[in-house]
């Protein structure tokens, strides 16, 4: 859910902020400077006190990931743009650690090895792929409204998640 838009800010994020609000170079490299802070902000909190929950973090992600997106979208202002990337830090730093403990708690031992390398495939596949695809849909309509998409793929992405831990759920309870 989370790394689709983590690979389309890492591409395009300074652009926007160049292009839309005028920032300098320096300016937007700075943004990036906090959006990894609050990245690795997160991922040092999650270290020290991992969740029992972590299906709370997921909906905490999603959450943030939403609210981020959105306000990027509609930020008309380098400050609102901060903000925005602020918000973006939180779930890139606690999505991959989360993910981790997730595949650590639902498969055996013997299986971790392969599940961690198909997680570590897809997200590669995923890092590489996306900004090409982003790059036609910037192409068509612009920086923008392409957080926009994001922020509804996002929503897709967890409303398939939360139907399949569902359909697992009632499985488990049958």
């Amino acid at each position: 859910m989370y790394d689709i838009p983590f690979a389309f800010i890492e591409v395009f994020g300074g652009i926007y902020a160049i292009e839309y609000f005028h920032a300098s170079y320096s300016m937007a490299t700075f943004l990036f400077t906090l959006y990894f802070l609050t990245s690795f902000i997160g991922r040092a909190l999650f270290t020290l006190r991992a969740p029992s929950n972590v299906f709370r973090i997921i909906l905490l992600n999603v959450a943030l990931s939403v609210i981020g997106l959105f306000l990027a979208f509609i930020s008309f202002n380098v400050i609102l743009y901060v903000i925005s990337l602020l918000i973006l830090g939180i779930p890139h730093g606690l999505t991959y650690p989360s993910s981790l403990v997730i595949i650590r708690r639902n498969f055996k031992d013997e299986e971790r090895s392969a599940a961690n390398s198909y997680f570590t495939g897809i997200l590669m596949g995923l890092g590489g792929i996306v900004p090409i695809i982003m790059g036609g849909i910037v192409s068509l309509i612009g920086i923008r409204l392409s957080f926009l998409v994001l922020t509804i793929v996002v929503i897709v992405f967890f409303s398939l998640f939360f139907i399949k831990q569902r359909e697992i759920k009632n499985k488990e309870s049958s």
